[in-house]
Formats: structure tokens, sequence, C-alpha cells
């Protein structure tokens, strides 16, 4: 019998569901702490989300494995007792037994329902040390020194950019705050009512920490953007054709950097027999969009830290600091506008919304979809967040196939001179993601798996040094030179 046979509902672990077979104690045969394996899935729901842990479900098959009547008492009070003295601070719980019906009797389920705790971080204490779980893709997970950080801020309700400092506001030291809002605000004032309601400044007219980054002379590390322009797929190589790095009032850092990333695109037109077709590496609007949001939600109690935009041949990357805060692990994920980021820093996205620099809650990432839609699947636009950072990737529209990678596993390569065979290009493109071998290039190629492919045409390509050749055991693998292929602008764009 399955859980879904007796609760339909649950069927998965996930975000909010856990299944123990039993709750052990004491250590298993590695010495490993049996009951830290169950209170840390309690401990994470109180950090994250709340959840459910279903006591009586093996968590491989989902088979049910109920508790008797006396296994069930054991259970509450082992359960209230543990949590009681390895947990802190108190969390509330909820335990329920469910029975399996009149034709099992004295068969049962233990339910025990996690509230989210109002006062985090939890922590349950590991041999005297307390260690901290958030919940994330259906498991418990140590949490980061900045999931901490967020966890703190959430239970404090205390965000970087709302608390006000000793350093008052004069109308002198932000003339460009003032200008960009007259300007986008025709009729409006700009004056102390408005600051306050904002956040800006206190009823004292005290300048918020938030307010400081737009200060006309602004010098916080803070505000630190570093822009970079490799030739190369990945920052693996020594070589950078461009690097600036700009600091100061916000809006002056965005300016700079959306200028850096339109003076190292590729801009022009391709003719055709009628019209002519205008090209662009990035649409100005996603660029800005995505810069927008990077100072915007970045994490500012990161300190030593900073927005990085990297231009690579086939993708810019914007990344920021710090985790979507209210969002999760994300791996390459391309529906951005199912994304909607909570709001780590009220006080600096008023301030940008302000001026309409930033509209409403989420609509970032709605127009950065919207400049791509009619790109294909291989250049759509992507998010990867992990716990320390998140980046946004948008692909080079002027780069024929997409970013390199999954969706464009094999890229067009062209030589100045042929090497070896006419193969010589698709044997290049075929191990330019990954290691193939003889076999594999032969079906690539539709041609046989011959001696005559292996020792001229393979071996000459590793031989001029085209490709890298690494044998395990009796098979042969090849991968692309990619320095070199780079080195010879191998690679190019539409």
């Amino acid at each position: 019998m399955l859980i879904t046979d007796l609760l339909p509902e649950v069927n998965v672990e996930n975000y909010t569901s856990e299944f123990k077979a039993r709750l052990l104690t004491g250590v298993d045969k590695h010495k490993e702490d049996n009951e830290l394996k169950w209170l840390k899935e309690i401990v994470a729901f109180s950090n994250t989300q709340g959840g459910t842990v279903y006591v009586g479900v093996n968590d491989t098959s989902h088979e049910l494995e109920p508790l008797s009547h006396q296994e069930i008492d054991r259970t509450v009070q082992l359960v209230y007792q543990k949590i009681e003295e390895r947990i802190e601070p108190s969390i509330q719980i909820e335990v329920k037994e469910i029975p399996l019906g009149k034709e099992k009797p004295d068969q049962y389920i233990l339910r025990i329902d996690v509230k989210k705790s109002k006062h985090t971080p939890v922590y349950v204490h590991v041999n005297g040390v307390p260690a901290c779980y958030i919940r994330q893709f259906g498991r418990a997970k140590i949490a980061s020194p900045e999931q901490i950080a967020d966890l703190v801020i959430q239970s404090t309700r205390i965000s970087y950019d709302d608390v006000f400092t000793e350093q008052r506001y004069q109308e002198c030291e932000f003339t460009k705050f003032k200008e960009r809002f007259l300007k986008a605000n025709p009729g409006k004032e700009f004056n102390l009512k408005f600051l306050q309601s904002i956040g800006f400044i206190d009823s004292e007219n005290r300048l918020s920490k938030g307010a400081l980054l737009f200060q006309d002379s602004c010098d916080s590390p803070l505000t630190l953007a570093k822009c970079s322009c490799f030739p190369t797929f990945t920052k693996g190589g020594d070589v950078v054709t461009a690097s600036l790095s700009f600091q100061g009032c916000l809006f002056d850092v965005i300016y700079s950097v959306t200028e850096f990333v339109k003076n190292h695109s590729t801009t022009g037109y391709q003719k055709t027999p009628n019209s002519r077709i205008d090209l662009s590496s990035f649409p100005q609007r996603a660029v800005f969009e995505g810069v927008v949001n990077a100072f915007a939600h970045r994490n500012y109690f990161i300190s030593g830290t900073e927005v990085q935009v990297d231009i690579f041949p086939d993708r810019l990357e914007i990344t920021s600091p710090g985790s979507l805060l209210g969002g999760k692990n994300l791996e390459k994920e391309k529906n951005i506008t199912s994304i909607i980021p909570k709001r780590r820093n009220e006080v600096i996205c008023k301030v940008f919304e302000s001026v309409h620099e930033m509209e409403a809650k989420g609509t970032g990432f709605d127009k950065i979809s919207q400049d791509y839609e009619l790109a294909e699947e291989a250049k759509q636009p992507f998010i990867s967040c992990s716990d320390d950072f998140f980046t946004l990737t948008l692909p080079d529209m002027t780069f024929h196939g997409g970013v390199i990678g999954d969706d464009n596993p094999y890229p067009d390569i062209h030589l100045p001179r042929e090497v070896a065979s006419p193969y010589d290009e698709k044997i290049l493109s075929c191990c330019y993601i990954k290691k193939r071998s003889l076999t594999e290039i032969a079906s690539f190629l539709n041609i046989s798996a011959s001696s005559h492919l292996r020792k001229d045409i393979l071996g000459k390509l590793v031989e001029e040094g085209y490709l890298f050749m690494k044998q395990y055991g009796k098979a042969f693998y090849y991968m692309s030179n990619k320095e070199k292929l780079n080195q010879i602008k191998a690679i190019k764009k539409d």
C-alpha cells in the first residue's frame, strides 16, 4: 500500500513533505547521529515555509510501513523530548495519528506538522554545536552564512537598506536623483514628504543606508561593478580583451555598465536581397533590466563582493551577490517570467521605481523575456541561482546556434586550412563540449570507426594540437583544444 492510497494529495517528497519509516535514536553503523536525520528535517521546515513529516512511510518506495499504537505513543514522546532537548529557539508542531482503517486495526501513520517559525534561524544541536538547516529540493540542507543572515533579517524584519544612519539629508548631495525624478514625474515635487514615504529619510531627516548609495559623491564599495570581456567561452583562459570597474552613485554605475556592454557588443546589419536586418548582440532594454535587477536584489550584507558583468562570444552573464530572496536553487531556468523574487532592498527598489527605472514587482524578467520572445530555444535567456549568487544569462543574438552547451553542443567551426581531411571541422565541433570516443565520432560523421580515422585523421589533429587524446583501457577519447580554436578565432558569430 502506497502513501497515495491513503492520502491521494501526498505523493512525493517536496518542499513541504518528508517521509520517514521510523524515527531512530542513537547512532548507525557508520556512527552517524540517527536523531539528526529527522530532527534536521523538522528544523529545515521551521526555517523555510513549514511542512509535514510522515512517519511510517518508506522514503524510497513510498510504501506504508505502519506503526502500532504502542509505537505511536513512543514516537510522539520521542519527538517532543528531542525537540525540547536539541532544538532552539522553541518551535510549534502538531502531531496527529492517521489510522489505516477498520481493515487494518492498530496500524497508523504519524503526521507531524511543523509551522514556519517567527523567530529564525532555528538550530539543532549537534555534539553541542548549533547547526542550521533549510529546505531545498525536497531535502534538508545545511544553511550557508548568507542564508542564515537572511533568516535573521526575516525574523527581525530589518534589511540592509532601511536602517537609518546619523547622516542628515542635504538636497545638494542628491542632484542626480532629483534630476531623474523631476524628469520622470512632471508636475510632482521632490520634497521631504516624498523621501520619507519611500524610506529614504526618517522624520529627523536621517538618511537610510540605501539612500547613501544614491548620493552624488557616493564611493561605497557596495556599488562596485566589475565588467570584463573574454575572447573565450569560459574564464579559464589568461586573456581578457577588456576590463573596467565602476563604483559610485548607483545611477552612474548602472549607466556605465550598460554602456560597457553596448560598446563591446556586435551591432550592425545584414543585407538581404530586398532589405536589411538590424543586428545587435543583446537587446538594450534586457541589459538595462538585468543590471538594475542585479543591484536592486543583491545582498548588501555580503561585503567584499560586487556585481559582475561578463561578456563571452556567445552570451552575457550578469551576476549578483546573494541568492534570490524567497527563491530557490535554479539551474538554467528559462521560464524566467515565473520567477518573482521577493524584495530584499525595499528602499533601493522604491528609488528605482520613482524614476521609472524599475516597475511593478516581477516585471523586469517579463520585459527581458519579451525581448527574446522571437528567438529560438537555444537563444532564450535563463537564470541560475545558488545559495551565494544569482546569474542572469542573455544569449548573444548574433551568435550561431545560441549559448554553447546542451542546447547547442556542436558549434560551427571554421579552420583557416585543411589539417587532415574534409572532416576536420566536424570532428572539432563534435568534440567541443565533451570528450568523444572513436565510435561516437565515427557515428557523428556517418562513417566507419576505422584505423584510418583513428591514425590518419584524428592522429593528425592531435599531432597539430587541435585535439587532445586520452586512452581509457582500450578505448580512445578525444577533446577539442578550445584554447587553440579561440586563438585562431575558429568559432564565429552569424
